[in-house]
């Protein structure tokens, strides 16, 4: 019996619990939204000045910003994966919309930092 209970233990604590939403995600959210405005300034200042950008950076900010709280996508079995990013992919998205030049860079410098499952989710808005 005492087998038993040892092997049920060992698979719970072996079974790795699902990442959830929690309030760091929606304030990185609620930041990552305030900060899209000038990354659309900044990003239609360098294709004035001559950047050659196929984002459209409206709409790419919002969905970067929406992801933060959305589950991964899995594009082989066309299926949610049941991942979210964990609240250091949902920092680096909103740092990084308040800081990159551009939506071209935004991507770039998120995609070279994320973790697998953020990059899932970001799957959501942009295919790697």
């Amino acid at each position: 019996m005492k087998y038993l209970v040892a092997a049920i233990l060992s698979v719970g604590i072996a079974i790795p619990a699902l990442a959830q939403v929690t309030q760091t995600h929606k304030d990185q959210q609620a930041r990552a939204q305030n900060a899209c405005p000038g990354l659309i300034k900044r990003h239609d200042a360098a294709v004035a000045a001559g950047l050659s950008s196929y984002y459209a950076p409206a709409e790419d900010c919002a969905c970067m910003v929406n992801v933060i709280t959305e589950q991964g996508w899995d594009d082989y079995n066309m299926e949610y994966t049941g991942q979210y990013m964990s609240q250091a992919d949902a920092i680096l998205v909103a740092d990084t919309i308040s800081s990159a030049g551009s939506i071209d860079d935004a991507v770039s410098l998120i995609y070279d930092s994320i973790s697998t499952d953020g990059s899932a989710v970001l799957s959501n808005c942009f295919g790697k």
